[in-house]
């Protein structure tokens, strides 16, 4: 149910933004889904789909949140 109102309402704004506006997407892998046949595919993701966060321990987790973050920080300020 969440996954079709995400589809329907809340994506297509900021994909028209991508492509209209220049919108940096950076998506995060939450858990296993098949984003290989949604337009998300297209943006580069934060961390390996492969590997979704929720696949990791909760220490290790953490050490891949602080590298998405950083990813995250570059994308948006890449000069530092």
């Amino acid at each position: 149910m969440w996954a079709d109102f995400i589809a329907k309402h809340e994506l297509p704004p900021l994909l028209n933004a991508a492509k209209t506006e220049g919108l940096t997407i950076i998506w995060i892998p939450l858990s296993a889904s098949n984003y290989e046949v949604t337009e998300i595919a297209k943006y580069g993701a934060a961390h390996l789909p492969s590997q979704p966060l929720d696949t990791f321990q909760s220490a290790e987790r953490n050490k891949v949140w602080v590298d998405i973050c950083k990813k995250i920080r570059e994308a948006v300020n890449p000069a530092n």
